[in-house]
């Protein structure tokens, strides 16, 4: 029986950042706290993240209430997903 072929995981540079972060920061963590760790968007945070999902890197929690403060500084109550890494990404080695 012929093996599969394992297609090579290719990064953008956000995707190498963030998962460069998660691996010196283990364990779960929200896209827009990880964004303004990192001084990306947190509003474009989540292609990368999909992105590092898409590839087995990450994987997401289902949603979870998390109280949040807008600019206004009211705070509502929202649901969402948590990112974290899998083996496959604990493991993966970031080129220099």
């Amino acid at each position: 029986m012929a093996e599969k072929a394992i297609k090579a995981i290719k990064l953008t540079d956000n995707g190498t950042l963030v998962l460069g972060y998660m691996q010196d920061n283990p364990g779960q963590e929200y896209g827009d706290v990880i964004a303004l760790a990192l001084g990306l968007d947190k509003r474009g945070i989540h292609g990368v993240m999909n992105s590092l999902v898409k590839n087995k890197l990450v994987d997401k929690t289902e949603p979870q209430s998390r109280e949040v403060t807008d600019a206004e500084g009211k705070v509502t109550t929202k649901q969402h997903k948590a990112y974290f890494l899998t083996d496959l990404g604990t493991e993966f080695a970031i080129a220099e």
